[in-house]
């Protein structure tokens, strides 16, 4: 019978080393000696091979490849998911600062430049008190010109700095020059020289000069052994503007960029006109180092000006405000409790309001203020959102034959909306799982001509839809401009409600 084995001869060389290796190692290749010939073999090597033998194959290699994919997909898809949500987040933050301010001339600081003047310290130590845990206690005094642009900023990671900023109008009256009280709190006496404190004077592209206090530190500190928990150094300054009697005070401009410190704005409505105002607390990543955890609160008594932004992150922002062009208030992972009047007249573009926080609740009563003679018209845009967190807006006024266009957002947010008695256009409420609600409250004629308002409502699932109009009895004439404002309320995940 003849064997299943096939025999493979060659002759004895180096080349075949490594198949003797494998012989030694019980390779499959087995050795084969032909004793039916009665010749013993010692100059050939004969190895005999097994015959081949298909293995099943449960799938070809390419379907194995779109299984390695689809694996691959199926792992990295909610990485970029949550990814994408983030970068997209980051994304609209940044087109809603840029297109809503873009009124607002970028600063460039360049410390060697710019400073014109270095803080003289008078260093107090043992400078315990009830509110002063720190050694040691410095102060010093910038005396800047009543300049038309103010700007104070803070550079270096936030684990070496952080403090506070205050703006009041307890000047000396009638004083030129505003004062700027910087006051370093610290514990080792060496801590005050990892930082610059300094004047800063600044013009832009044939812009007024701009006056301002910078705070410079490294951007890589590291702390020593012994250093107590939390920032080292600590700041807090005092910008006290002089009080004018016979008219406010006017500025341009008023910016800030000081991560992790509280900002607090005192009530300017009659002794400080500000144009345009940028309070950013918000901690950014520069350079490698990591981004804050959090930034300092914002809190605004009284502003009145064209724009506004306020920004932080994780910490509340909270006041009054009142604008002609535009707001963006964006406080993170915190609070927003706001007053928000905003004023416009038919020959300006819609005054905008941008509100977005995220996990915490959300605040905000919206007035509307037309600045012509009749006292009438007007155009508003507001965008409110949230996620995981109450969204809560109330319109209590709004001109007669006023433009609005509103637009309520939320994740995982119960939205409430509540609009004005004039609102005449459409509306539009959508939410999933719950079902959208819209409330049709009584309400009085604001013109008190006896008109009668009209709630056309229609409901289909997942969405509520309408309109609203205000008309004489027996007439179908409404005002001119009631179909061109809207309501738009999106909800996901929570509850939606639209009050009429």
């Amino acid at each position: 019978m003849s064997s299943p084995y096939k025999m493979i001869t060659s002759e004895p060389s180096l080349t075949m080393a490594p198949a003797i290796k494998d012989i030694e190692q019980g390779s499959d290749l087995l050795p084969y000696h032909d004793n039916s010939a009665g010749v013993d073999v010692k100059g050939d090597l004969t190895l005999l091979e097994k015959p081949h033998v298909a293995k099943p194959k449960w799938m070809s290699r390419p379907k194995r490849r779109w299984v390695h994919l689809l694996a691959l997909f199926l792992l990295v898809l909610p990485i970029t998911i949550f990814g994408a949500r983030d970068i997209g987040r980051d994304i609209l933050h940044w087109l809603r600062r840029h297109l809503h301010m873009h009124h607002h001339d970028v600063v460039h600081i360049d410390p060697q430049r710019d400073c014109i003047a270095y803080a003289a310290w008078d260093v107090t130590a043992d400078a315990y008190t009830q509110t002063q845990n720190r050694a040691y206690q410095a102060t010093a005094v910038f005396e800047l010109p009543v300049s038309t642009s103010l700007y104070f900023e803070s550079r270096g990671p936030s684990s070496l700095v952080e403090g506070s900023i205050e703006f009041t109008d307890d000047g000396m009256a009638g004083s030129d020059v505003i004062s700027v009280e910087v006051t370093a709190s610290y514990d080792r006496s060496d801590d005050l020289n990892i930082t610059q404190t300094c004047w800063l004077q600044s013009q832009f592209e044939g812009s007024p000069w701009r006056n301002g206090v910078g705070i410079f530190s490294p951007d890589e500190w590291k702390a020593p052994i012994d250093a107590v928990s939390g920032a080292p150094l600590s700041f807090d300054i005092r910008v006290r503007f002089p009080r004018r009697p016979e008219f406010p005070l006017g500025l341009k401009s008023l910016q800030t960029s000081l991560p992790h410190f509280a900002h607090h704005v005192g009530n300017f409505q009659s002794s400080v006109s500000v144009e345009s105002i940028t309070l950013d607390s918000r901690g950014l990543k520069k350079r490698g180092y990591e981004r804050n955890v959090g930034g300092g609160p914002i809190t605004v008594e009284s502003f009145s000006g064209k724009w506004g932004l306020f920004s932080t992150d994780n910490a509340e922002i909270s006041g009054k405000f009142e604008v002609s062009r535009g707001l963006t208030l964006f406080a993170g992972r915190s609070v927003v409790n706001a007053d928000v009047t905003l004023v416009n007249s038919d020959d300006q573009p819609p005054t905008t309001l941008v509100v977005e926080n995220r996990m915490r609740e959300h605040n905000c009563n919206v007035t509307l203020v037309s600045a012509n003679e009749s006292g009438m018209g007007g155009a508003f845009d507001v965008q409110v959102g949230g996620e995981s967190s109450p969204v809560t807006v109330g319109i209590p006024y709004a001109p007669l034959d006023s433009i609005l266009k509103f637009e309520a957002i939320g994740t995982n947010a119960a939205l409430h909306a509540t609009m004005h008695p004039a609102f005449e256009g459409t509306f539009l409420v959508t939410n999933q799982p719950s079902t959208p609600v819209v409330v049709n409250s009584f309400a009085e004629d604001p013109a008190h001509s006896g008109r009668e308002r009209v709630v056309d409502v229609r409901r289909f699932s997942g969405s509520v839809q309408g309109s609203v109009a205000w008309r004489l009895p027996d007439t179908d004439r409404v005002t001119h401009r009631s179909r061109q404002s809207s309501v738009v309320v999106r909800g996901t995940g929570s509850t939606a409600v639209l009050v009429l």
